[in-house]
């Protein structure tokens, strides 16, 4: 976990770290957040596999970052872009893949998917919301979230 204290202060912490932490400090807490690993997607799931907009996008941003070339086109009715970095010293470009019609719904960065990862979770729940006809949504920012702690 990461918090972050209204004096600039941060810290980097376990979990059990956690509240003692927020209790032994006087002041406003700013933020906790949790440090996920990036999400490393090679293949889709099984649940996918049958979804043929699924398959052709997943497989088109693959290639399309594989490549490593200035690309944008279109899949499906999704935008796939590459964009090459003029300083390779962090990395040889950026991968952005838009939604049709959604494109900032449970995405990071303007709208993009950004990373294999974050498209595998959008197709997760594109799918699933084809199943139930309803599909999650992230809280407002600002709004008050009820949060359990077991």
């Amino acid at each position: 976990w990461r918090i972050e204290h209204d004096d600039g202060d941060g810290e980097d912490l376990e979990e059990n770290e956690l509240l003692e932490s927020i209790a032994r400090r006087s002041g406003t807490l700013v933020s906790a957040t949790k440090h996920a690993r990036p999400l490393r997607v090679a293949a889709l799931a099984e649940e996918l596999k049958s979804d043929a907009e699924a398959v052709a996008v997943f497989e088109a941003a693959q290639r399309v970052k594989k490549a490593k070339q200035n690309v944008d086109l279109e899949v499906a009715g999704w935008r796939i872009l590459y964009k090459q970095r003029g300083d390779k010293s962090h990395g040889f470009g950026d991968l952005y893949v838009y939604e049709p019609g959604e494109a900032t719904v449970n995405c990071n960065h303007g709208g993009a998917c950004r990373s294999m990862g974050s498209l595998h979770e959008v197709l997760l729940q594109r799918a699933d919301a084809k199943r139930t006809g309803e599909r999650w949504k992230p809280p407002p920012l600002g709004s008050e979230v009820e949060v359990e702690v077991e």
